[in-house]
C-alpha cells in the first residue's frame, strides 16, 4: 500500500492525476478502442502492473524507456505506466527508421523499447542494434522478425500488482523526452518535466474549456506533444477520450455518432475531408460542441461552413515541444 506521506500528497507528478480520477470516479470510461472500454480504476491499474513490470525488470528512476507505436490503449498504459514508476518516457515517430531512430535510441541510452508489430516489420533490426530489449504490442498479428521470440505487453502486466508503486517522484523530474522534426539538424530532445505537463494540462482544461462530462478524440499521434497534451488533460479532468490508430474520414464520423463525441483537435485538412465527404449527412454529428484545428490557419470559407454545417465552435491553437503545449489558444 502506498504511503501517503506529505510528499506523497503534495507531489506534483503525472502518475497522480490518472490515480486521483480513479478515486473520484473508478467505474467511469476513460478509454475507448473499437470495441474496448477501459475504466479509471481499470486504466489505474493497468498502469500500476506496468510500473511494477518495468521496476521487475531491474530498471531503475530515470531510466528512459522508448515507444514506437502508433494509437493504442496500450501505448496510453504504457506512457502512464513509465511515468509511475518515476522512468523517463521517450515517444518516437512511427515513422522513422534506420540511423534517425538509432541516433536517438543512443542518445536517451534506452532500456527498452516498446513497439507495435506491425511498425517492428521495418525497424527491428534498426531497434536490437541499439536496445536489444523489446516489448510487443501485436496489433496486426504480424510476425516481424524470424526467430525472435519478444514479450507481449499484455503479458508483460499479467500477474503484476494493481497497487500504486512506491516511488519518489518530484515535479522537477525529467517525465519524458520528446523529439522534434529536426529540419535544419539532427531531431533534438526536448525533456519535460512531470510539473511541465501537469501544469499544462491545467492551462489546457481551463483554457480549451475541457468538461469533465466531454467525450474527446485521439485521432492524432499520440507520440506528438499536440495530441499528448490534450489526451493527458482529458484523463487528468477525468473525462471519456476515444482512441482511433489513424485517421480516416468515415470511421470518425462513426465514432462522433456512436459515442456523442463533443471535444476534437484534427487538422484544417482533416476537417475538409469531413466537410466535403459524400456520406456525411448520413452521420448525425451534433453533439459536437468544440472543435479545435492547429498547425496552419484555416480559410475563412471552409471555418464559415464548418461552423454552419458541423460545429458551432471553431478555435486555432498552437504550441510547440519546447514549451510543452499548447502555447496559445484562441477564442472561438
Amino acid at each position: 500500500m502506498l504511503r501517503y506521506q506529505t510528499s506523497v500528497i503534495n507531489r506534483i507528478a503525472i502518475g497522480d492525476t490518472i490515480r486521483r480520477a480513479a478515486a473520484r470516479h473508478p467505474a467511469k470510461t476513460a478509454l475507448v478502442e473499437g470495441d474496448k472500454h477501459l475504466s479509471y480504476a481499470g486504466l489505474d491499474q493497468a498502469c500500476n502492473q506496468f510500473a511494477h513490470y518495468l521496476l521487475g525488470q531491474g530498471l531503475k528512476k530515470g531510466d528512459a524507456v522508448a515507444t514506437l507505436c502508433l494509437n493504442t490503449t496500450e501505448l496510453v498504459i504504457a506512457a502512464y505506466g513509465i511515468a509511475k514508476a518515476g522512468m523517463v518516457w521517450v515517444p518516437m515517430n512511427a515513422l522513422l527508421q534506420g540511423e534517425a531512430l538509432q541516433y536517438i535510441l543512443s542518445q536517451v541510452e534506452a532500456r527498452l523499447v516498446i513497439a507495435d508489430d506491425e511498425l517492428l516489420l521495418r525497424t527491428c533490426a534498426d531497434i536490437v542494434a541499439v536496445c536489444p530489449k523489446i516489448l510487443v504490442i501485436p496489433y496486426a498479428g504480424v510476425e516481424y522478425a524470424a526467430g525472435r521470440k519478444d514479450m507481449v505487453f499484455s503479458d508483460a502486466i499479467a500477474g503484476q500488482s494493481t497497487l500504486e508503486p512506491e516511488v519518489e517522484v518530484s515535479g522537477d523530474d525529467i517525465a519524458q523526452i520528446m523529439y522534434t522534426s529536426g529540419t535544419t539538424a539532427r531531431q533534438k530532445g526536448v525533456a519535460i518535466s512531470h510539473q511541465a505537463v501537469f501544469i499544462s494540462t491545467l492551462s489546457n482544461i481551463i483554457e480549451a474549456d475541457m468538461r469533465r462530462d466531454d467525450v474527446s478524440t485521439a485521432v492524432m499521434p499520440i507520440f506528438h506533444c499536440a495530441q499528448h497534451t490534450l489526451l493527458a488533460s482529458f484523463l487528468h479532468h477525468g473525462a471519456t477520450v476515444v482512441i482511433l490508430r489513424r485517421f480516416e474520414p468515415e470511421a470518425l464520423m462513426q465514432v462522433i455518432q456512436a459515442h456523442r463525441v463533443s471535444w476534437m483537435f484534427i487538422l484544417p485538412m482533416m476537417y475538409r475531408a469531413l466537410l466535403d465527404h459524400p456520406r456525411r449527412k448520413d452521420y448525425d454529428l451534433s453533439s459536437l460542441r468544440s472543435c479545435i484545428y492547429a498547425m496552419t490557419p484555416m480559410d475563412r470559407e471552409s471555418l464559415l461552413r464548418l461552423i454552419e454545417e458541423i460545429c458551432p465552435s471553431f478555435a486555432l491553437a498552437s504550441g510547440q515541444t519546447e514549451t510543452y503545449p499548447a502555447s496559445t489558444f484562441f477564442k472561438p
